[in-house]
């Protein structure tokens, strides 16, 4: 927990550090949609790789200028995954399959740079200080059929409360009105180790809405 707070502190302190500029600051808003996969890192013996259906997410940024064209930023983000893994074990036509539903809550430092008025390339750092997963394990059926699913054979929940390390980026488009709205699209690429062995690869889109002022 000490870790979380100095870690937390620390991004809050490099916002003011990085950010002394006279330029407009942004506070926003921000959804993520996305797809991938969970997977063991190398040299891990056994494990599974759970196919992430689709990954939904929100949160709230806050950026400073520190130059004319690089922006820093942090704020909050939660994020929902939904990943399914399919076992040799057969009940009749179907599978049996595991179902995890993945909570994490994350703090990112953002890295923004600025080309014209439009572009803009942004790396990342994510700090991931809770994760959740409720894992269910189910059958599953080879074809779609039309019926309520199946209740769980397992149902379990697994907390984690410390720091987890991520890294992300890609390249975006923004549009600022003359009101100080501002629009963005940002496709993006992410890695995230939220385990000591397993590591969260996505890619998606993020949508986001701010205020210069």
């Amino acid at each position: 927990m000490r870790k979380i707070a100095f870690t937390l502190t620390l991004f809050f302190f490099a916002v003011n550090l990085f950010g002394q500029s006279d330029e407009k600051k942004m506070i926003g808003a921000t959804i993520t949609i996305g797809s991938g996969y969970l997977h063991t890192l190398p040299g891990t013996i056994g494990g599974a790789i759970y196919n992430l259906r689709y990954n939904v997410g929100c949160g709230v940024i806050y950026t400073r200028p520190t130059s004319k064209n690089w922006d820093f930023g942090t704020g909050l983000e939660f994020s929902y995954n939904y990943m399914i893994q399919t076992h040799s074990t057969t009940y009749g036509p179907n599978f049996c399959g595991s179902v995890a539903h993945l909570y994490m809550v994350s703090v990112p430092a953002h890295f923004t740079r600025h080309f014209g008025d439009i572009f803009f390339f942004n790396g990342s750092i994510f700090v991931n200080v809770l994760s959740r997963i409720n894992r269910q394990e189910t059958i599953i059926p080879v074809q779609p059929v039309w019926e309520p699913p199946l209740p769980p054979i397992v149902n379990e929940d697994q907390y984690n409360v410390k720091l987890f390390l991520g890294l992300g980026g890609g390249i975006g488009v923004e549009q600022e009105f003359g009101n100080g709205v501002v629009l963005s699209l940002y496709p993006y690429v992410r890695f995230d180790g939220f385990i000591e062995n397993l590591m969260r690869t996505h890619v998606g889109v993020s949508l986001g809405v701010g205020y210069r002022f």
